[in-house]
């Protein structure tokens, strides 16, 4: 968030801090990887024994969050990723899934991580593509992870539409001091630039950002 946009990240770290509230967002990729990713959280607190389960567990959960034949492929797809999980991995069932992590400059939910595999996984649903905000945020989730005394090795997305798993490229240590270094700096400064662009229009704190330093009051919006 913060190497897209600095104000984002700034007013992301507002709304924890419980001074602003973001607006909901109207994006149909946004609100079905929502969706997805609470149904795979729910999946994975029921107990897979074989790999007959995962099927029968899948369709009772999808079954609970989706309407008949809503995101058909999305759950066929996750359903073949995992049975071919099941089948390649040492322990099938992960270390944690979708918790929050303090590290020393960031935090983050990460979805999925297994310490016996040494691999944190992220699932997408929107188009097969290794994004530059992708490999920025797996990375800060490998550190995150290491300084709570995890020992990650590899990182992965999947992405449901296509069934298909990619490697994230593991950056150098000089390349996350950089971005570190960065967000400590607009921390003790203060100075969040914008960086205004076609993602504005998709962006929780869009008013807020507009608005800001007026002292307007919007609903339940403040931004003083």
């Amino acid at each position: 968030m913060f190497t897209l946009c600095k104000k984002k990240f700034y007013f992301h770290v507002k709304e924890k801090e419980g001074k602003v509230v973001a607006l909901p967002i109207i994006s149909d990729s946004m609100d079905k990887g929502t969706e997805f990713h609470a149904f795979i959280e729910e999946y994975f607190k029921n107990k897979v024994e074989k790999i007959t389960d995962i099927r029968r567990v899948v369709s009772d959960v999808a079954a609970r969050f989706f309407a008949p034949n809503q995101n058909r492929k999305l759950i066929e797809n996750f359903i073949a990723y995992e049975e071919e999980r099941f089948r390649k991995w040492k322990k099938y069932e992960p270390t944690f899934i979708e918790k929050e992590l303090e590290g020393r400059v960031f935090h983050g939910v990460i979805d999925f991580y297994s310490e016996t595999e040494g691999v944190i996984l992220d699932w997408k649903t929107g188009v097969e593509e290794m994004k530059k905000s992708y490999v920025v945020q797996m990375n800060i989730y490998k550190k995150i992870l290491e300084e709570n005394g995890y020992h990650p090795k590899t990182m992965r997305l999947v992405f449901l539409e296509t069934k298909r798993e990619m490697q994230v490229p593991l950056m150098p240590d000089a390349w996350l001091k950089k971005v570190t270094d960065e967000i400590e700096e607009s921390m003790k400064t203060g100075f969040y630039p914008k960086n205004v662009g076609e993602h504005c229009s998709r962006c929780a704190y869009v008013l807020d950002c507009q608005l800001e330093g007026s002292g307007i009051w919007l609903g339940v919006l403040s931004v003083v």
